[in-house]
């Protein structure tokens, strides 16, 4: 009986564990493979689309790549990551046209996000990507992200070849971001070596000194900003930068009370518009493919989501109950081997005391002996009953665990984990202070018994901690805190510091030790 009990509870272990690992286990390589092949030749195919202009059959092309390898993050390979980046980096090129800053950007998060999670980067989209990712930020009132993300590319940028283009972009990005802050001679120099840079690499500098007399325009130098739009001559009259710049040289002629000059300008304006409004129609039949995408996208990945979670949820109750049934089988072979050793005892006792009497009168001695090993024998029984007990009462508080998993699914925490990249908006403080009360109320009172255990953390620094307890990482917060990356981060090191962590410590495996488990 002994044996069975343990052949069984051994049989239930295993299988439980071969079950919760079957569960992690992607599809067949071969399924794999052939699915990225048949992508990778879709994207050389709108690839080629777009460069031959093409963009109406490009753009769906690189839908359907995307339709093709995305999955959950974790779920795909390397080669699918930096596939995906391409792409959208590619959708988001052919978006930029738009000024549709919300779609243009979650294509681009998407192309960086892509490079971001993947073991080594791509040197060639990665900083494609950064740059991308840089546009998207208004370089007015966020300069510092835009400089930040054009200069995280610039290492990687190939100032020769095909990719010179590139330098040229980030140069601007940065530019622009030094004439918003103000910073004119900085913006001016950066604009006069893209000039000379373009000049000795046989490139084109009409668009240079375009911009940098766009700069100068709106700078203290507005009137010496004339011989750089002069530029625009130079550019077919049905081009949409001629009519933004031709507004910028009307007003310097208006100042010179330039007449003729200004009814030349105005000249331009139709064409321009024309193009303009061309471009824009063209443009928004790719917003609105790629926004039934997206949605698409995200229902489809949120029910991948939730069907991985609960077959793993319903795997670790399997391995839960699998182990409580070892438990309770040793506990029970356990005590009925003792049983039979004390009847055993008993017995033989019995025996050696009926002969006794019979043979000696007196063997007084002995016989208290004999009583002394059977208490001694009942003392340990009652040790091993005190020891049930005490394994039963374990079992009690196995049985009380912190379920973090209520929390995780509490109606706040939802609405949380489950913003869109596009909805991001810094959290009230309504909304923080309902986040602690949960907390409270589904993790034992957390906070109040982190505030107990290091008298350092403040109510702010808890507000940190349990969007930890969310697995909300440090990029996340900077929108829902409407904090930048570096104060999320200083934040964080000074939770660490005050918990007594290294900077490098995890503080959700923290927390989970000490709090939860």
């Amino acid at each position: 009986m002994r044996k069975s009990f343990l052949i069984i509870s051994l049989i239930t272990v295993i299988s439980s564990f071969m079950m919760l690992s079957h569960s992690c286990v992607r599809k067949p390589q071969h399924e794999t493979s052939a699915r990225f092949e048949e992508a990778l030749k879709c994207y050389d195919k709108a690839l080629d689309m777009f460069s031959n202009d093409s963009l109406h059959q490009a753009f769906p092309e690189f839908i359907k790549v995307l339709e093709m390898i995305e999955s959950l993050p974790e779920d795909m390979n390397e080669d699918e990551k930096h596939l995906a980046s391409r792409t959208y980096c590619n959708i988001t090129r052919i978006l930029a046209s738009r000024l549709e800053i919300n779609v243009k950007a979650d294509a681009a998060r998407k192309a960086f996000y892509y490079q971001k999670i993947s073991n080594e980067i791509d040197s060639l989209t990665f900083p494609m990507a950064c740059l991308l990712y840089a546009d998207t930020f208004d370089s007015e009132t966020e300069s510092d992200s835009v400089m930040y993300y054009a200069k995280m590319a610039i290492p990687l940028i190939d100032t020769v070849g095909e990719y010179a283009s590139l330098y040229i972009l980030s140069q601007q990005y940065l530019s622009e971001a030094y004439r918003h802050q103000k910073k004119y001679d900085s913006c001016f120099y950066i604009k006069r070596n893209m000039i000379a840079f373009s000049d000795r690499h046989g490139l084109d500098t009409k668009s240079d000194s375009l911009a940098l007399g766009i700069d100068m325009f709106y700078s203290s130098y507005k009137l010496e900003s004339k011989p750089y739009l002069m530029k625009v001559l130079e550019i077919e009259a049905g081009d949409v930068m001629v009519g933004m710049v031709m507004q910028l040289l009307e007003q310097i002629y208006e100042m010179e009370n330039n007449r003729d000059s200004v009814a030349f300008c105005r000249s331009f304006y139709k064409p321009s518009f024309e193009a303009e409004i061309e471009r824009i129609n063209e443009v928004d039949s790719f917003i609105e493919t790629y926004n039934n995408y997206a949605k698409e996208r995200d229902a489809r990945l949120e029910i991948m989501r939730g069907q991985k979670e609960k077959q793993k949820r319903n795997i670790y109750i399997i391995v839960s109950i699998s182990l409580l049934l070892t438990a309770i089988s040793a506990l029970i072979i356990h005590s009925i081997h003792n049983k039979n050793k004390y009847n055993k005892h008993t017995e033989q006792l019995n025996n050696v005391i009926a002969d006794k009497d019979f043979k000696f009168a007196s063997v007084d001695g002995k016989i208290k002996k004999m009583n002394k090993e059977l208490r001694e024998k009942e003392e340990c029984i009652k040790t091993k009953e005190k020891e049930l007990n005490e394994m039963k009462q374990k079992m009690l508080r196995i049985e009380n665990v912190i379920d973090i998993y209520v929390y995780y699914k509490s109606e706040i925490c939802q609405k949380i984990i489950n913003r869109k990249p596009s909805d991001f908006s810094a959290l009230s403080k309504e909304e923080l202070s309902m986040l602690l009360q949960v907390a409270d109320k589904y993790l034992n009172n957390i906070n109040v018994r982190i505030k107990d255990k290091y008298p350092e953390i403040k109510k702010d620094d808890l507000y940190y901690i349990c969007l930890v307890l969310l697995n909300i990482d440090d990029y996340t917060m900077q929108f829902l805190l409407a904090k930048s990356r570096r104060t999320i981060w200083n934040r964080l090191n000074n939770i660490r510091a005050k918990m007594g962590l290294e900077k490098g410590d995890d503080i959700l495996m923290h927390l989970m030790n000490n709090f939860i488990n």
